[in-house]
């Protein structure tokens, strides 16, 4: 499934530059109805603050910069890659 190039664009110039400062990333995988699946790594992945990044961190950037998107909910893909 291809993904917004919108939401790419948050991922690239305002996500990942935070989560590095914690050596983290994330990557969004699928995003249909509203719901955006990204996958956690670095520090991200099985850390046990995941959740409050996944709202806090990574769904409101995509409200604050791609609004007209309706990115309601960010889960996490919790398959290998």
């Amino acid at each position: 499934m291809d993904i917004p190039k919108e939401i790419i664009k948050v991922f690239d110039n305002v996500i990942n530059p935070r989560l590095s400062a914690d050596h983290g990333s994330a990557e969004p995988v699928s995003f249909a109805d509203g719901v955006l699946t990204v996958r956690m790594g670095g520090a991200c992945r099985g850390c046990l603050a995941v959740n409050g990044t996944l709202d806090h961190v990574i769904r409101k950037s995509l409200a604050e910069h791609c609004p007209g998107l309706g990115v309601r909910q960010v889960v996490a893909d919790d398959s290998v890659a």
